[in-house]
């Protein structure tokens, strides 16, 4: 109506018509092709990890998924199961799946610290210019320059463009011609920064943006228990979003996630290990395995995104820089 359109703007409108499209066929919400082959991966890849371990499991042994009542966490809990069944023998016991959106729906926890953080972060130059960068190739400069919040215009582009990366194969639209890599990743890292204090590590001496995890980290100890005392749940498979595994990779202070940053600073790439492609992964995962040897206690060790790692600091292995802990040596240092 104001004749702001750029030639890109003309076309930009048609490609997001026709992306809406590929979007429907799927369904809002639910898995891409490649959501669904990355689920499925994931699944044949712990099947063929621990291959030994399920197919010496005894008839009475169960495997249960738990999903948050989203309907995309269903499909990926199906396709999980769909990859374990293509290794091992298909008449495994999975359990009916479960819901359980209190600890696997988890909503921000942002400070009044964070959120004036976050704020900061968008007034940044370079931030700023990127957004406008952006917008500049589909509207007049004076239309960008009259807008209130560039950067917030922008962002919905680049979800556009992160969201494109997963459409792959369901549409030729990428929305790639819109950025150029410099401010693709300065959008990029203003996500970071509102993910980092909404659901990461976030202000110093403050524990909102992650403390909703506390009930998920409790659940793990808690079926880990019941599993050590005799019970028949061999395996628990919890399939949750992004704004799970940030927090709960938070909380437990788990590689890349241990650094909060003091009030009154802003989080950067520069002197923070925090990136929400890791903590906040598509597909990604927090594995906990417990081994346990009769006459020993049961031993823990952790992969985060399928890679071995070593738990917090706090946590002391039972041989140095080693990936095995007790039980109570976890309970202890995380709880």
């Amino acid at each position: 109506s104001r004749n702001a359109l750029t030639t890109a703007g003309e076309r930009f409108g048609a490609e997001v018509a026709t992306f809406q499209k590929a979007e429907l066929k799927i369904g809002y919400g639910k898995l891409t092709t490649l959501g669904k082959a990355e689920w499925q991966g994931i699944g044949q890849r712990t099947a063929e990890n621990y291959k030994s371990f399920f197919e010496g499991l005894p008839p009475t042994a169960k495997i249960a998924r738990v999903t948050s009542s989203v309907t995309r966490t269903k499909q990926s809990a199906s396709y999980l199961r769909v990859g374990m069944n293509a290794v091992l023998e298909p008449d495994r016991t999975f359990l009916a799946m479960e819901e359980d959106n209190d600890r696997l729906r988890l909503t921000s926890g942002s400070t009044t610290a964070g959120r004036a953080a976050i704020a900061r972060i968008k007034r940044t130059t370079g931030v700023r210019a990127a957004a406008k960068n952006v917008l500049g190739k589909m509207y007049t400069k004076k239309y960008v320059d009259s807008l209130s919040d560039p950067v917030a215009a922008a962002q919905d582009v680049y979800l556009l463009y992160c969201t494109g990366a997963a459409m792959k194969g369901l549409t030729r639209v990428t929305f790639d011609s819109y950025f150029a890599l410099a401010d693709a990743r300065m959008l990029g890292f203003m996500k970071d920064a509102e993910n980092f204090y909404r659901y990461g590590p976030g202000v110093s001496g403050q524990t909102s943006s992650y403390r909703q995890a506390r009930p998920l980290l409790a659940d793990f100890f808690a079926r880990l228990d019941k599993r050590v005392g005799g019970g028949w749940t061999a395996a628990v498979f919890r399939l949750g979003h992004g704004e799970t595994t940030m927090p709960f990779a938070a909380l437990i202070k788990a590689p890349g996630s241990e650094k909060q940053v003091p009030e009154g600073s802003n989080y950067t790439r520069y002197d923070n290990p925090w990136r929400g492609h890791v903590a906040g992964l598509p597909a990604g995962s927090i594995e906990w395995v417990a081994y346990k040897k009769s006459g020993s206690p049961t031993l823990v060790t952790m992969r985060y995104n399928e890679r071995p790692v070593q738990f917090r600091v706090a946590c002391t292995p039972t041989e140095p820089s080693g990936y095995f802990y007790t039980v109570t040596e976890l309970k202890d240092c995380l709880l």
